[in-house]
């Protein structure tokens, strides 16, 4: 095949392309066609781009680099051509046509040109543009800026993170169609989860903590926000009411929206980080959480269970009351799970106030004091199991008792739950010993994404060599979208 040389002159039109891709293949020829800066067919282009994405080769890589170099294409097509860049392996043509795009022309092509540039070449430390594209992105490239982010480890590197959720609620675009408002209001689960990812830090629980005792003020700040959407475009064409009270419904109906959200993209993940962390301090804020939320809808009580269970993990008494309070509740599946939580705490405290919910007129309920009772009754000592102090084994003995050890992990490997196995994953990051390598290499395997996940960047971090054919694969072939992307990032890390 003759040579083709990429330069820095833009595609003109379909007619250019074709005289300039005669020394090109067949395939490629005939997805030159649909790209034409003229084409107003933006969706036919992006899907051009996709295509030859997958085709991979030489001429369609040279193809999709003149794309990027040309601001005559759309915004979304050049995106799309940046995007696709992202998710290939590090290429010195590819990475020089990214810097080159991050530098110059539309701000959104610049943003997610940086992102796939910092892919391939990921910073020690967030520099000002990582930053800049965190604090102004929408959430499709947030997402993508937070697997970048989620490779730091120093404190001071998530304070953009941290000002974010100090900052709620946060709304990075006006909507056009209100009937999807959640839509333009920041999914802050990725962020709390990568914040969550990077370790059990004082100043994330702080964080944590500040944001679930503010829930009030947030809420009236939803309330207002929603309000102010409803009154830019109820005189517009984009709302269209007949009779009155339709008006009142979907303005208490964005709302509502609006508060579901909070629930499910910022206070339960919250929640779900200080209950791995087991933050004590976090228990009493909770609990005053658990008396303040109302029952609303399916969120509302998702939020309460989830809190409900935190207080049981963490295991202090200072959740006690709040699980009694709840004990109360005309729901029986959160005075259930109160019971179970009481259990988990232990103590006398929790058993006498289980003792009187011994007579529930539920047989679940009854059934789960009955069993908390049991439990919070037992000795302290033996719910936590004490370090046996015994003769260092002979190196012979100690190597088959590791052998039958990795035996039966493997053996039980599926009955632990998402954070049991979390947690284990969490004690090996740091861990460069064989060992712990291939505890994490088995974790790969897990019905979790979120631990296949933490197992993929821990095995980057150490740049398991070992684990190159396998994070291959999950890149290629893994069903959740996260876990590819963090695959691809540990290849790069390793290579």
């Amino acid at each position: 095949m003759t040579a083709f040389r990429v330069t820095s002159r833009p595609v003109l039109s379909a007619g250019f392309l074709l005289m300039a891709l005669n020394v090109y293949g067949s395939d490629v020829r005939e997805q030159a066609r649909i790209l034409d800066p003229s084409n107003p067919n933006e969706r036919a282009q992006i899907q051009t781009v996709k295509t030859l994405a997958q085709m991979g080769d030489r001429d369609a890589m040279r193809l999709l680099i003149d794309v990027l170099k040309n601001e005559r294409f759309k915004a979304g097509v050049r995106i799309e051509v940046a995007r696709e860049f992202g998710r290939m392996q590090k290429n010195s043509d590819i990475d020089n046509a990214l810097r080159d795009a991050s530098k110059s022309g539309a701000e959104t092509v610049r943003w997610t040109a940086q992102i796939a540039y910092y892919k391939h070449n990921p910073p020690k430390r967030p520099t000002k543009e990582l930053n800049d594209i965190f604090e102004n992105a929408d959430n499709e490239d947030r997402k993508d800026v937070l697997d970048i982010f989620s490779q730091f480890r120093d404190e001071e590197s998530f304070v953009p993170l941290l000002k974010l959720i100090d900052n709620y609620p946060v709304f990075y675009s006006r909507a056009e169609s209100l009937t999807a408002s959640a839509v333009y209001l920041v999914d802050y689960k990725p962020v709390v989860e990568c914040l969550q990812n990077a370790g059990s830090k004082n100043t994330f629980i702080e964080c944590f903590i500040k944001a679930i005792g503010n829930r009030e003020q947030h809420l009236q700040k939803l309330d207002q926000q929603a309000a102010q959407l409803y009154d830019g475009a109820k005189d517009t064409d984009k709302m269209r009411f007949n009779p009155a009270t339709d008006v009142a419904k979907f303005r208490s109906g964005l709302s509502r929206d609006f508060r579901r959200n909070a629930n499910i993209q910022l206070y339960i993940p919250i929640i779900e980080a200080l209950k791995s962390y087991k933050a004590e301090k976090a228990a009493d804020p909770i609990g005053k959480l658990i008396r303040k939320v109302k029952i609303e809808d399916e969120s509302d009580k998702r939020l309460c269970l989830t809190a409900i269970e935190a207080l049981g993990l963490i295991g202090t008494r200072y959740g006690i009351s709040a699980l009694d309070s709840v004990m109360s509740y005309g729901d029986s599946e959160l005075r259930t799970a109160a019971a179970s939580a009481l259990g988990s705490v232990g103590g006398p405290d929790a058993a006498e106030a289980l003792k009187k919910y011994s007579e529930d007129k539920d047989e679940r309920v009854k059934q789960a004091v009955s069993n908390a009772l049991v439990e919070a009754q037992k000795p302290r000592e033996t719910q936590v199991a004490q370090p046996k102090t015994e003769e260092p084994a002979k190196p012979e003995i100690q190597k088959q008792e590791t052998q039958q050890q990795t035996v039966a992990g493997e053996a039980t490997f599926s009955d632990l739950s998402s954070d049991q196995q979390m947690v284990k994953v969490k004690q090996l990051e740091y861990d460069a010993s064989d060992s712990a390598i291939s505890d994490l290499i088995k974790f790969l395997k897990s019905g979790y994404p979120e631990v296949r996940k933490e197992s993929v960047r821990a095995l980057g971090r150490l740049k398991v060599k070992e684990a190159l054919a396998d994070l291959t694969r999950i890149s290629e072939t893994d069903p959740d979208e996260g876990v590819r992307k963090a695959a691809k990032l540990s290849l790069v890390m390793i290579k």
